[in-house]
């Protein structure tokens, strides 16, 4: 098919025209906005490249998960933050070779009961990942401990998590 009759196709048929437009327009958009995506995720990743782990007392809710969003992200997880209410008990949902996990973040300056680790038992299932995390700053109470221990949830304390960071 040559430019001549290309633009006969569209002499004779204006819509055609349009769609094909259209369809141009679109994709060169959505191009644009994986661009900006990705763009997006290198910047938050490098932003807590080097992150102080002292600061971690003292950041809101929403700082410290999308600091473990990133770090997630720089260890090769393709990752989702749940919004910030009727989240089904879970926070960050990252995948790694085909296998998920439901993560519960929790910034405390106490200890972390067992409602965290019975909120990520319910979220794994209704996301329906293969494995379920709690995360925090602080530590994990007994009861929660033995709890996540006979349900598999993987828990990641403050010590833990200094390692990690």
């Amino acid at each position: 098919m040559d430019l001549s009759s290309l633009y006969k196709a569209f002499d004779n048929n204006p819509i055609l025209f349009i769609v094909v437009v259209i369809v141009c327009v679109s994709l060169f958009l959505i191009l644009i906005k994986l661009f900006f995506k990705r763009l997006k995720r290198k910047f938050k990743i490098n932003k807590y490249k080097n992150y102080d782990f002292s600061k971690i007392d003292y950041m809101d809710g929403v700082e410290f998960e999308n600091l473990i969003d990133a770090k997630f992200q720089k260890m090769g997880y393709k990752t989702q933050l749940t919004k910030a209410t009727k989240d089904y008990g879970v926070d960050l949902i990252a995948i790694k070779n085909k296998k998920s996990i439901a993560i519960q973040i929790k910034r405390y300056n106490r200890n972390v009961g067992v409602k965290a680790i019975q909120e990520v038992i319910a979220a794994k299932a209704f996301y329906k990942t293969d494995t379920a995390m709690v995360l925090t700053n602080s530590y994990f109470t007994k009861p929660a401990k033995n709890l996540a221990k006979e349900t598999n949830v993987i828990l990641i304390d403050r010590s833990k998590l200094a390692k990690i960071l």
